[in-house]
């Protein structure tokens, strides 16, 4: 059994928790906070990863899935931690947005090209939100966004993840939906968005 401590702890959502693997620096170690009724969220994460891989995706914008371990917690699953190219944890896109670790342009830029990454592998998401994203600092200048949580179908039955047309119908909407939320995260804050700006919603 892996004993995760306090001194591992890296974040919190509504439903998991999220520890640095004890044995492994570079992995991560998701656990579901006491008491969730969402049991089912991991195991639709992990299925989603492991349908990505069967079909050759490159996980450029997605953490991998490791395997499955019994941890003091409870069952755990465990992924890629998404470390910057000196080492340092990625920071969320809004905190990388509101201290002007990324630039506005450079931020769209690099949501467009998430975006044709998504519609090219078919990359099925419960929810695509900007508190979902990290900002991966490839170099000084280069930077990638990377979904680490939201990840999965949610279909009772899984029409999309059988049909690429479904699918390619599914991802194109949940981005529309999430270019609103987006522009609307961006009013609130400091950063203005050009007026004429909208994803890219060509499919690969």
């Amino acid at each position: 059994m892996l004993t995760l401590s306090n001194d591992a702890f890296l974040a919190a959502g509504a439903i998991r928790r999220v520890y640095r693997h004890p044995e492994n620096p570079r992995w991560c170690v998701k656990v579901l906070r006491p008491k969730t009724i969402h049991r089912d969220e991991s195991a639709r994460e992990v299925r989603e990863s492991e349908r990505l891989a069967r079909g050759g995706c490159d996980f450029q914008h997605m953490p991998r899935f490791q395997q499955w371990v019994e941890t003091n917690f409870g069952l755990g699953t465990v992924w890629d931690l998404v470390l910057n190219h000196d080492g340092t944890i990625a920071a969320p896109l809004l905190e990388a947005l509101e201290h002007d670790r990324i630039a506005d342009q450079t931020c769209r830029l690099e949501l467009a090209r998430f975006q044709q990454w998504c519609l090219r592998f078919g990359v099925l998401t419960r929810d695509i939100h900007p508190k979902n994203l990290v900002c991966r600092f490839l170099s000084r200048e280069e930077v990638r966004l990377v979904l680490v949580d939201g990840g999965g179908n949610n279909e009772f039955i899984p029409v999309s993840a059988w049909f690429r047309i479904v699918r390619q119908q599914k991802v194109a909407r949940h981005w529309q939906r999430f270019a609103k939320k987006f522009e609307q995260m961006m009013n609130d804050s400091e950063h203005e968005p050009s007026a004429n700006w909208q994803l890219r919603r060509r499919a690969a």
